[in-house]
């Protein structure tokens, strides 16, 4: 589809968006990644589009795109965005920015979404960072 096409017809972008997700949740990455380009280039300010584009992204080794998109969702107001944020830090720690990993592990301290999973992925996120 055309950006024209979905400006002219609003209503193909919710069937545009379920294609995508289901060409995710089928592991068809790049079709869901494709899917969601058209998808953004008439809604760029959807967090829910934007974060799963980035999880597309991520599954094709695309480590800093991945980041940069979850950050872009996290801007744009997702919610929840504890699940963005527990993946933003391990997009840090594999692209050894382990600052911007630790600060975001530091938001989701003050999350009431802070699991002990989360607890337990931080110390070992930072017993490995220290040994080093």
């Amino acid at each position: 589809m055309t950006r024209r096409t979905l400006q002219d017809y609003p209503s193909y972008l919710a069937p545009l968006l379920l294609s995508a997700q289901a060409h995710y949740e089928t592991g068809k990455y790049e079709e869901a990644i494709k899917l969601l380009s058209q998808y953004r280039e008439t809604n760029l300010e959807d967090p829910h589009a934007t974060y799963m584009q980035g999880l597309a992204y991520f599954e094709t080794g695309d480590i800093q795109l991945t980041n940069t998109l979850l950050n872009e969702a996290i801007r744009l107001g997702l919610q929840p965005k504890a699940p963005a944020e527990r993946k933003l830090a391990y997009t840090y720690f594999l692209l050894g920015r382990t600052d911007n990993m630790f600060a975001v592990l530091g938001y989701l301290l003050e999350n009431e979404a802070f699991t002990e999973q989360d607890a337990t992925n931080a110390l070992y996120l930072a017993l490995t960072h220290y040994e080093e």
